[in-house]
């Protein structure tokens, strides 16, 4: 008969009051929507609703997405404090000292059959602590992990235990990054004036027994090999070989 309620179900204490409900509500000649209510200060409000696309909307009366969870929430976000959650994936296994290696997972599918499937994870690495991982499907009974990121904030890529900030690994030969830019293309490494940056090289046994540095207090270049600094390059220009000036010293 026209848009609107076409019934409602309601459910009350003994006293009538306190209600929560299910309605139909009319969407057009052909369509309708399946909706749920429960009383807020006194007053029945829809909470969610299935439409007749099947969009399933929470806190929103219409949903643009398969799921759709409105949140009104006034309070600015702080890095240092707990955040106000849209939305929770719980897992409550696990408690004090326990509990290592679980995990609470989003899971991606796409294609039914030989299913592409990809997850984001966060994994209990210890009491209050966790990472984030990315992990997808590499095969069709084998599973990887892509990237990480550590409670204390270092991220690894290709790898699980990442040494510094920012760690990459490749199993394979090849480029392991590639910085590309329309333009004119660099890398910053920056750090306050009274130190030094620098780039360094490492096997399994030292992780920077090459570096290639830049010393801010002294303005030179250095060339560390073997552990040792082996040339120097200053800032007016001069070339320094400090462990063996006479095979080359062009000024001090």
């Amino acid at each position: 008969t026209g848009n609107g309620h076409g019934g409602m179900l309601k459910f009350a204490n003994k006293n009538g009051d306190n209600h929560t409900a299910i309605a139909h509500s009319q969407d057009g000649n052909t369509d309708a929507s399946l909706l749920f209510y429960s009383m807020d200060g006194g007053t029945l409000a829809e909470v969610m609703r299935v439409d007749h696309t099947h969009a399933i909307g929470i806190g929103n009366s219409a949903p643009a997405a398969s799921l759709h969870i409105g949140s009104s929430d006034g309070t600015q976000y702080s890095g240092t404090a707990e955040p106000r959650e849209s939305m929770i994936i719980q897992n409550p296994s696990g408690s004090d000292d326990n509990g290592v290696g679980l995990h609470s997972t989003l899971g991606f599918q796409v294609a039914d059959g030989a299913t592409s499937q990809g997850f984001i994870n966060y994994v209990r690495t210890g009491n209050n602590t966790g990472a984030f991982t990315l992990s997808q499907r590499a095969g069709s009974s084998t599973y990887a992990e892509s990237m990480r990121l550590e409670s204390g904030g270092d991220i690894g890529v290709g790898t699980t235990n990442p040494d510094g900030r920012f760690h990459i690994h490749n199993n394979s030969a090849g480029s392991v990054t590639a910085i590309e830019n329309n333009g004119t293309t660099g890398i910053s490494i920056l750090c306050p004036a009274a130190n030094q940056a620098e780039i360094a090289f490492g096997d399994p046994d030292d992780n920077n027994v090459g570096r290639f540095a830049y010393n801010h207090p002294g303005d030179y270049f250095a060339l560390v090999a073997g552990a040792s600094e082996i040339m120097r390059i200053s800032g007016s220009g001069n070339v320094i070989l400090p462990n063996n000036p006479g095979r080359l010293g062009v000024g001090a």
